[in-house]
Parts: C-alpha cells; sequence; structure tokens
C-alpha cells in the first residue's frame, strides 16, 4: 500500500498541476502496470497446486487463468485506490488484455517499441 498511495500522490498532483492551469483532465484509474505481477502470481500458484509451469499450458488457457486471477485479485488496487480516496473517473477503467483495447494497445506498443530501438 505504502508504493501505491506514493505513485497515487504523484499522480494526483500532475492532475491537479495541469487541471490548475485550466487544461481539461481526466484520471482513469489503472492497473496495467501489475501485468508482470499478474504472470508471475498465475506461474507460482501453477507450480504451487498442479507442479506445472506456463509452458506445460496451452497459451489459451494459460490466458484463461490469468483473466480468472485478475477477476479474483485484480480489483484489489482498485478497491485500494478507492479507500485512499483516488479521484478517478471510475467509468472509464480498461484493462489491456479487454478485447476492445487490445488492437490499440497492441499497435501502440509496437510504434513505441520500434521508435525505441
Amino acid at each position: 500500500m505504502l508504493v501505491l498511495s506514493g505513485v497515487c500522490r504523484c499522480q494526483f498532483c500532475c492532475i491537479v498541476r495541469h487541471w490548475m492551469k485550466g487544461k481539461v483532465t481526466l484520471f482513469v484509474p489503472g492497473c496495467d502496470h501489475a501485468g508482470i505481477a499478474t504472470q508471475n502470481a498465475v506461474e507460482k500458484k501453477l507450480a504451487r497446486e498442479e507442479n506445472k509451469t506456463r509452458h506445460d499450458l496451452k497459451r489459451d488457457e494459460f490466458v484463461r487463468r490469468v483473466w480468472h486471477w485478475k477477476n479474483q485479485k485484480g480489483d484489489r488496487i482498485y478497491h485500494q485506490l478507492r479507500k485512499v480516496g483516488g479521484s478517478y473517473d471510475w467509468d472509464k477503467t480498461t484493462f489491456t488484455m479487454d478485447k476492445a483495447w487490445y488492437p490499440t494497445i497492441s499497435h501502440l506498443t509496437h510504434d513505441s517499441y520500434i521508435s525505441v530501438y
């Protein structure tokens, strides 16, 4: 929670600063940065409960398990953000793997990767 609170404060300060300068602002909550941690959690659960790795599953099955974990545990971050009083547009929350967003995110990630390298 300590790290989450620090991140929230920094984001909040940036948003408020721009808002106070008269800019239109939108504060959308997000927890996708935890994607690697989510994969790690699912992999540890697989090892602990089934003595398997992600490589033992087909991709679709592993993705299904990631979604299951996200639906079970992933909302914790949003609940924490609400508890600390996050002033977000809660109706606009999304997840990178959502089918509606995936083509856009995939395209942006590809373009970012190409521009960096």
